[in-house]
């Protein structure tokens, strides 16, 4: 009896650890740096994947905001800055409509307003029950280089405005040193 009863204890607890791991259905929010080489063509892409910015809670809807940045370079390590840096806004929602058409991109970096353009919709999709939507832009390097340098960042997608925060600040700034020699 003293058995079963340690094994259907064991076993609960088994349960109930994995299923929040089953159940989650965001990204993890601290990034992830990623590179690959095409050894073929000799050039390398470098990437920043699902950093999570923003998250908000409007009526009925929940929302996270994550950026992935990515440039691409020749040879497996850089030898000049690149040009430009692409930057995808990936929303995750409960409702399907959240950035329906092409949003500004603006930020005010300290203290400064920028204007970023307008980042448009790449792809819709529904993932694990959440709808989720990526906005392309690229960026040029220098003003990639004036967020990453700058002391306080404000920034708004669409509707969702968002700060970076010293994960975020230092997540981009290593980003950065991999990409320039």
């Amino acid at each position: 009896m003293k058995i079963f009863v340690r094994l259907a204890f064991a076993a609960a607890f088994v349960l109930c650890c994995l299923a929040p791991v089953a159940a989650q259905v965001f990204p993890k929010p601290e990034g992830e740096i990623l590179s690959e080489h095409d050894r073929f063509t000799d050039k390398t892409t470098m990437w920043l994947m699902q950093l999570q910015v923003a998250e908000k809670q409007f009526d009925f809807d929940y929302q996270r905001l994550y950026i992935s940045i990515w440039t691409q370079f020749d040879s497996a390590l850089p030898t000049r800055k690149p040009e430009f840096v692409g930057v995808n806004y990936t929303s995750w929602s409960l409702w399907d409509n959240r950035f329906t058409g092409p949003q500004p991109v603006d930020a005010i970096i300290d203290g400064e307003r920028w204007s970023y353009g307008i980042a448009s919709p790449l792809s819709r999709r529904v993932i694990n029950g959440k709808h989720v939507v990526n906005l392309l832009k690229q960026m040029p390097y220098i003003d990639f280089l004036r967020l990453i340098t700058a002391r306080s960042v404000e920034m708004r997608v669409g509707d969702v405005e968002f700060t970076l925060d010293a994960h975020a600040f230092k997540m981009l700034r290593d980003f950065n040193a991999r990409i320039t020699p």
